[in-house]
C-alpha cells in the first residue's frame, strides 16, 4: 500500500449546477468549482509541505485535468510526477449524457430508479456499470507502486468504487458509501479513510446519477 493516498473530486462545473448529466463529457468548472479546487490544493499543501515525495494521476477529464491544475498551483514546488490515466475517467451515462435529470425523467420516467434498482451490473444505454467501472479503476490500481505518496484527482463515482476497492468492500457496501464532495477530499492511510475538509461547506455535491 501506498505510504499515503489523497483522493480529491473535480470541482463544481456548469453541469453539476444545472443536474445534468456529464459522464465521459465535459463542461467548464463554475467560480464555486474553482474556489473548491484551490481550497483543497491549500489545505493538501498543509499536510504535503514536500510534494516532490508525491505523484499526481489525473482523469484525462477537463473538469479533472482543470481542477488538477489549481490545485498543483497551491504548491511552491512541482510533484515528483503528474500523469493522465485514461482509466480515471468518469463512469460513462452513454445516451443519458448532456441530459438533466428532469429532462430524462420527462422522456423516459423512471430510468433514474430503474438504474439504482439494477444496482452494481446496470448500466445508462450505451454507457457502463458500477462494476465495469470498477473493473477498470482497479486494473489502472494494480499498476500503481506501493512505496509512494499518491494524489488522485477524478470523480464522483470514480471516487466511490475506488474507495470500495481500498477498504475491500463488496458490490453493495461500495455502492451504498456516501457522495464525495467537492469542498472535502480523502485520505487513505494505514487502512483507515478519513475525510479533509478544505472549504466551508455551501451546498450538496451534485452527484451524477
Amino acid at each position: 500500500m501506498a505510504h499515503s493516498l489523497y483522493l480529491l473530486r473535480h470541482g463544481e462545473t456548469a453541469w453539476n449546477r444545472e443536474r445534468r448529466i456529464q459522464g465521459w463529457r465535459d463542461s467548464p468548472l463554475t467560480e464555486r468549482g474553482v474556489r473548491q479546487a484551490r481550497a483543497m490544493g491549500r489545505r493538501l499543501a498543509e499536510l504535503l509541505p514536500h510534494p516532490g515525495a508525491a505523484t499526481l494521476y489525473t482523469s484525462p477529464q477537463g473538469r479533472a485535468v482543470a481542477s488538477a491544475d489549481l490545485v498543483s498551483a497551491a504548491f511552491d514546488s512541482p510533484f515528483a510526477d503528474r500523469i493522465v490515466v485514461p482509466d480515471l475517467r468518469e463512469r460513462g451515462f452513454g445516451d443519458w449524457e448532456g441530459q438533466s435529470h428532469a429532462e430524462l425523467e420527462a422522456a423516459q420516467p423512471g430510468a433514474l430508479a430503474r438504474l439504482a434498482a439494477a444496482g452494481w451490473t446496470g448500466a445508462a444505454p450505451g454507457g457502463e456499470s458500477l462494476r465495469e467501472l470498477s473493473e477498470r479503476v482497479g486494473r489502472w490500481w494494480q499498476t500503481v507502486p506501493r512505496d509512494g505518496i499518491v494524489v488522485v484527482v477524478a470523480h464522483g463515482q470514480v471516487s466511490r468504487v475506488f474507495r470500495g476497492l481500498l477498504l475491500g468492500l463488496g458490490p453493495e457496501e461500495t455502492r451504498h458509501l456516501p457522495s464525495a464532495e467537492q469542498d472535502s477530499f480523502f485520505r487513505f492511510a494505514e487502512g483507515q479513510l478519513a475525510t479533509i475538509p478544505a472549504l466551508a461547506h455551501e451546498v450538496d455535491a451534485f452527484e451524477e446519477p
